[in-house]
């Protein structure tokens, strides 16, 4: 498939897909979902591990589901991005996540895996990444 049938392919399997984007950095959040953005119709964004945990709290306690996947930062004010995947998997084990971060080392990696995290890109993010992951996650 050549890069712009494998963009279409992305675009047409996650336009129903609702995002969680958690990442407190300004810059890189708005970036990010700036690329998000033309792959998915709903992100939301949360500045931290807290509000990440309780906008996905308050989603599933409504709807009884979580989103179509969660993306997060690790490193992070009020909760790391690994306590906030530990709680989201305890209301929903099979609950898609995706963690993107500056943290290259196998210890974070592995504690990552051990906890449930489905993929994990190193920041930064690159296009070809950003297809491949998340048309991997879209078609499982």
């Amino acid at each position: 498939m050549t890069m712009g049938e494998r963009l279409r392919h992305l675009k047409d399997i996650a336009k129903d897909a609702e995002i969680l984007f958690v990442e407190d950095s300004d810059n890189v959040r708005t970036g990010t979902y700036n690329i998000l953005k033309s792959f998915f119709h709903t992100i939301i964004t949360a500045n931290d591990g807290a509000t990440g945990l309780d906008i996905y709290r308050y989603k599933f306690e409504k709807e009884y589901k979580g989103f179509g996947i969660v993306i997060t930062d690790i490193k992070m004010p009020k909760m790391s991005g690994l306590e906030m995947i530990t709680e989201m998997k305890k209301l929903n084990p099979e609950q898609k996540i995706v963690v993107v971060s500056a943290c290259e080392d196998d210890i974070t990696k592995n504690a990552a895996k051990a906890i449930g995290v489905d993929e994990y890109i190193v920041k930064p993010i690159e296009l070809e990444n950003i297809i491949t992951t998340f048309t991997k996650i879209l078609e499982s």
